[in-house]
């Protein structure tokens, strides 16, 4: 059966039928009477949407079709919690015909666009080395640029994620770059597109799921991103320079509780590492808005990323 509803549209009291969404995530529980019922998150691509099975129709639900990755046929009500909209669910089974292009989230920009904005950047790089080692990269890895998300759900969750998260720090770095004439704006562009390069290996896309591999478990995006510098430069990058776009890469999350092993250390270090932090928790504000639009709440429920409650009013 094709997918009818999508997660933004479900409205308060609104009957679904067989109706397809995937699963995120999933857990048993016990209520407060002691009875067993299955909390889970629905996924397609607008977002996401907690849901209840209760202890009276667990009998009535197919266990085997129950998996986190799997996309399923549910039947249920929507209901509200909190302010929230959730599922109160009577019915799940094996979906036998997955529309799997109503999952996957991708980027609201054109693509193709992005790319033109990205390699608008390169080809202005006017040192020729830092040029040459861009090229390189953009050369090797369009296509996992141009797909890769930027995170697995915190800021540029979707595919293109990454492109367009780039494409945003640049053009948010022009003005930055033309107040703070000491800062080597070559460096600042290869920077910026240096640095979350280690995603296209740490993460990757699995049916609707965006997952870490385990290069990425056991590696994480950067030492993946020095590592991916490293195999580009045969030598032609003077050592300097190569040793401050490594620097730059190293000291993005700003400290080692956020992941890196070093502080910025330079100017262009430091540009980047704030400019990023912009991009992300812009967005991540926005991804919390869009999510509350119909919540009646004065603020949004407290997020890992940020320090204090979004404000929706």
């Amino acid at each position: 059966m094709a997918k009818t509803y999508y997660i933004n549209q479900l409205e308060k009291g609104q009957t679904l039928e067989n109706e397809q969404f995937g699963i995120n995530s999933f857990k048993k529980a016990l209520d407060k009477n002691n009875n067993p019922y299955l909390d889970i998150e629905f996924v397609d691509k607008t977002g996401n949407i907690k849901a209840k099975v209760w202890s009276d129709t667990l009998a009535k639900i197919d266990d085997s079709a129950i998996s986190e990755g799997e996309i399923v046929e549910i039947s249920g009500i929507v209901s509200e919690f909190n302010g929230n909209k959730q599922l109160t669910v009577y019915g799940i089974s094996k979906c036998e015909s997955k529309e799997l292009g109503a999952f996957l989230p991708m980027t609201m920009k054109d693509i193709d666009e992005l790319w033109k904005d990205l390699m608008g950047y390169v080809n202005k790089v006017e040192s020729p080395e830092i040029k040459k080692i861009l090229l390189k990269l953009t050369s090797k890895y369009e296509e996992e640029i141009r797909k890769s998300p930027a995170a697995k759900g915190v800021h540029h969750h979707y595919v293109g994620g990454l492109l367009e998260h780039v494409v945003e720090m640049l053009k948010i770095s022009d003005p930055v770059v033309a107040l703070y004439e000491e800062a080597d704006k070559n460096l600042v562009i290869a920077g910026i597109i240096f640095h979350d390069i280690g995603k296209i290996r740490e993460l990757y896309i699995d049916g609707f799921q965006i997952d870490y591999s385990s290069e990425g478990k056991l590696i994480g995006h950067i030492p993946l991103g020095v590592k991916i510098l490293n195999e580009l430069d045969s030598g032609e990058m003077e050592e300097g320079i190569r040793l401050k776009l490594e620097h730059i890469i190293l000291s993005h999350h700003f400290v080692m509780e956020f992941g890196s092993p070093v502080t910025p250390k330079t100017i262009e270090a430091m540009i980047v590492c704030k400019i990023d932090d912009l991009s992300s928790k812009v967005r991540l504000v926005q991804k919390i808005l869009d999510n509350n639009r119909d919540n009646p709440s004065t603020f949004a429920p407290r997020e890992f990323g940020l320090e204090g409650e979004v404000y929706l009013g």
